[in-house]
């Protein structure tokens, strides 16, 4: 199953509205269409489900926020869209293999803004969804 026009409305919708609790059946009821067929397509496409679509999006600019904000992780948590801290600190955890908290104190006191191999910090700014996208339709 392959609708590039579904897969881009897809996109957009996530990165327009990854600070609020959206979900991919909310998407499907707004557009007109089936939400397992969105499903369907969106991880034929990209190789990753809606969900963990939205939390790269929501890691990625959380690490932003983290690294030019002072606010409190917490903050930067609930306005990246995440219910709660946990689920946050976890979905950190998972995609940057280092919790928001020790990320920021390492790059502050680093002075990082880049790839830190030693403990495998992803570069910043480096997450662009639509190549997730263009991955996923290679394969």
């Amino acid at each position: 199953i392959h609708d590039d026009s579904l897969i881009h409305q897809i996109l957009i919708y996530c990165i327009e509205n990854y600070h609020d609790n959206i979900s991919l059946k909310d998407f499907a009821q707004k557009a007109g269409y089936n939400a397992k067929y969105c499903s369907q397509c969106f991880h034929s496409a990209t190789s990753i489900n809606f969900r963990e679509f939205v939390n790269l999006i929501r890691i990625q600019q959380s690490k932003e926020m983290l690294l030019e904000t002072a606010k409190s992780i917490t903050e930067i948590a609930f306005e990246c869209g995440f219910q709660n801290i946990r689920s946050f600190n976890r979905a950190f955890q998972a995609s940057a293999g280092i919790s928001p908290r020790d990320f920021r104190l390492h790059c502050v006191s680093n002075g990082l803004q880049e790839k830190s191999d030693e403990i495998g910090i992803h570069k910043i700014y480096q997450f662009n969804p639509l190549e997730v996208y263009a991955s996923g339709a290679s394969r």
